[in-house]
């Protein structure tokens, strides 16, 4: 084989395995994210952002939003709507209110919106029309996990979802399966319920 024909066998074999690799990188993360990567995650594995456009010009990413992707191999699970909502707040997005308590399985809610809480003064772009973003501050020992989700703690989540004025029949709900699975004490219980009493009164 001529010199030239080889030095293009071996540009078309190094570039083939960048992408691969790249892909094999990002799909680990993808995995564990219901199939969405942001441009921060390629970054922490070590794969240059623009990997992710490329993979998108060749079909084997969907770019969701600005920074924000989803890798095609990885099939849809339930909760993806959840898992893209946080991570339109790159790492810092807690999922909260009506779809964190479907998350825990509390109550039989079916969210029309999405809410996420992020830091105040946090900046957004181009934000999915059913996704709210929620400024407050809140502790680490208020931030769970489930199904691979970043989530507020089943009380806080019950708070969330009463301040946005969730049906206090589905409140009640989530306060005694909560209760009942010991994800929150007496104690919780007992103020969330007085603060439950106190919001249905204040409505009469």
């Amino acid at each position: 084989m001529a010199l030239f024909g080889i030095n293009v066998v071996k540009e078309v074999v190094i570039r083939y395995t960048i992408v691969m690799t790249a892909l094999d990188v990002l799909l680990e993360v993808a995995i564990q994210q219901h199939g969405y990567v942001t441009v921060e995650d390629a970054r922490r594995v070590g794969v240059d952002p623009q990997r992710l456009r490329a993979l998108a010009l060749r079909g084997r990413a969907e770019q969701r939003e600005r920074g924000l992707y989803r890798i095609s191999l990885v099939p849809h699970r339930p909760h993806d709507d959840y898992a893209e909502a946080v991570l339109l707040a790159g790492d810092h997005g807690v999922l909260a209110g009506e779809a964190a308590l479907d998350l825990w399985d509390l109550a039989d809610v079916n969210p029309r919106r999405i809410e996420v809480i992020v830091p105040p003064g946090l900046r957004i772009r181009r934000i999915r029309k059913d996704v709210v973003f929620l400024m407050r501050d809140i502790s680490r020992d208020q931030i769970d996990e489930v199904d691979n989700i970043r989530v507020v703690s089943p009380s806080l989540a019950i708070e969330v979802a009463m301040d946005e004025g969730v049906d206090g029949s589905l409140i009640d709900q989530a306060i005694t399966k909560a209760s009942r699975r010991e994800l929150i004490g007496a104690r919780s219980a007992a103020k969330l319920l007085a603060a439950l009493d106190d919001k249905e009164k204040g409505a009469k």
